[in-house]
């Protein structure tokens, strides 16, 4: 009985590390098709905000919440460039925050992220404008450990979320943040390729330009050369003797008739 009753303990030993490994496995392969949706739409994205539309409904889908925003700071402010069923008279109440209110300078300044499962006590209000969320998560955009906005998603019940879940929230952050800024300096590019192709573009009118003052300056230096070429064969053909001089009486010209 000893023996049979070691082999089952065995049996379960192994079992729940199969079960556990399936777990991880599991939790895994959620983890990477998470960043392969998220890969995939920020590939996808033309613009900006296609970009964040797509990262706040995937983050939303990940931890089976409800709705979100996503805040980008501007002059010491957030602007909501991206939101998932949030109401439209909402939006600007909640848009043009100041980040250095007390309960988001540890979001913004510091760039911890906010998880909150009594959101609805602590702010009954804004709860109430959003249609009650219970929850609240937010997740700083980061990019070389500075704050460029954040992930804000909520859900209308009380969920938890484990620290695996808050990590790769947290990813997600970072990445959206280095894809921003890709975002950031390709407009720049794009602006300065623009000026560029302005400037040469005057460039060009303007050496259209000279190029038609030299050939006008061409013709008309042309048209002189048959004037002073005609009064110089009527000079010479007059059978009159002609001298030409100056005030003090130098010879400076004479027509044939005087040769």
């Amino acid at each position: 009985m000893t023996a049979v009753a070691q082999q089952i303990n065995n049996i379960k030993t192994l079992s729940a590390q199969l079960y556990s490994q399936d777990s991880a496995l599991q939790k895994e392969h959620k983890r990477l098709k998470t960043f392969n949706k998220i890969i995939v739409r920020a590939n996808e994205a033309t613009t900006q905000k296609e970009l964040v539309q797509g990262i706040l409904e995937a983050c939303i889908d990940f931890v089976n919440f409800d709705i979100g925003g996503i805040y980008l700071i501007r002059d010491n402010k957030v602007d909501i460039v991206a939101t998932k069923l949030i109401p439209s008279h909402v939006i600007e109440t909640l848009n043009q925050i100041c980040i250095k209110r007390p309960e988001l300078r540890e979001l913004f300044q510091f760039g911890k992220p906010l998880h909150l499962t009594n959101y609805n006590q602590l702010y009954p209000e804004t709860s109430s404008m959003l249609g009650g969320i219970k929850s609240l998560i937010s997740v700083p955009i980061l990019y070389n450990n500075k704050v460029k906005g954040c992930i804000n998603i909520g859900a209308f019940n009380n969920i938890e979320i484990t620290s695996d879940e808050c990590d790769i929230l947290r990813t997600l952050g970072k990445h959206l943040g280095h894809v921003l800024h890709r975002f950031e300096v390709e407009q720049e590019l794009e602006s300065k390729n623009l000026d560029l192709e302005v400037h040469i573009e005057e460039l060009r009118a303007s050496n259209d330009s000279l190029l038609a003052s030299m050939q006008s300056l061409e013709t008309s230096q042309q048209q002189l050369d048959i004037e002073h070429e005609n009064f110089r064969t009527l000079f010479n053909k007059m059978t009159d003797m002609i001298f030409v001089v100056d005030l003090k009486g130098s010879i400076l010209a004479i027509n044939n008739a005087v040769r």
